[in-house]
């Protein structure tokens, strides 16, 4: 099940999550930095991540929106774009987004 206690999201079932340095290969070089498209259908696959795939499909996809906008500020296109101010405006953090 998913367990959102203390704010950090735990996915359980099926096989383990990949440790955090192979989530940032499949995102950054298997899937080019496209969260929202390629790396959700790939985690949409996985049957251990169903309820983190649902969690983030919440408020019309607006968590993969939101990991979407962090991984984009690796990027020299993302700078001076991505701000605190714009990522506490998408949808899925404000009041009742979620």
């Amino acid at each position: 099940g998913l367990d959102a206690g203390g704010g950090v999201v735990r996915v359980s079932g099926g096989r383990p999550p990949p440790e955090l340095q192979g989530l940032k290969r499949l995102v950054e070089d298997v899937f080019r930095d496209d969260v929202t498209g390629g790396f959700r259908d790939y985690c949409l696959e996985e049957p251990g991540w169903a309820p983190a795939v649902a969690f983030l499909d919440e408020t019309d996809r607006g968590g993969w929106q939101l990991i979407q906008a962090l991984v984009d500020c690796h990027t020299t296109e993302a700078l001076g774009r991505v701000t605190a101010q714009g990522l506490l405006e998408l949808p899925w953090l404000k009041p009742g987004g979620r």
